[in-house]
């Protein structure tokens, strides 16, 4: 299961309300209105299972919730609720197989952006490659080829944090 946490424009929250009240495949579905600060609107909360996040997402995405309010997607680690499990039952397929790529989508946009110590690594990198390839000394190559990875690897990698699918180009 996942959790929705919307910030909902007031003359949309009902519709809103109403549509995932009607999902078998969402739960715990609650509002609270004028909380939103910024943006401002009414908190809408939720929880879909996973195979029906994406249908839920593109239905606040023609709603125009990405652009006139606000959606961030958690991943739950538990919902031993009798209730939770009713609703997963009710959605059709495994959970495991689902894929949010709104969360995907989200994630690769976190961890596309340039650092400066990639870019200093990576001319570093071409530095030594361009200088060790006249010479052909392979120890040398694949020592770059090396260097180059792990500093990519160092400075592309960031901690797992919710989606935002608000944030989503």
């Amino acid at each position: 299961m996942m959790s929705l946490r919307l910030i909902v424009p007031p003359d949309r929250t009902t519709a809103v309300v109403q549509h995932l009240d009607a999902d078998e495949r969402a739960t715990n579905v609650a509002a609270l209105p004028g909380v939103g600060v910024r943006p401002a609107g009414d908190l809408v909360q939720c929880e879909v299972t996973r195979e029906a996040v994406s249908d839920v997402l593109g239905w606040l995405r023609r709603e125009g919730l990405f652009t006139h309010g606000s959606v961030v997607l958690s991943e739950l680690s538990a919902t031993p609720s009798l209730n939770a499990r009713e609703v997963e039952r009710a959605a059709p397929g495994a959970p495991d197989d689902a894929i949010v790529w709104d969360a995907v989508l989200d994630s690769a946009y976190g961890e596309v952006r340039g650092s400066w110590s990639f870019y200093a690594f990576l001319t570093l990198a071409t530095a030594i490659a361009a200088d060790s390839a006249p010479a052909e000394s392979e120890v040398a190559l694949i020592t770059t080829i090396g260097l180059a990875a792990a500093a990519s690897a160092a400075t592309t990698t960031s901690p797992s944090t919710p989606a935002s699918a608000s944030n989503c180009r």
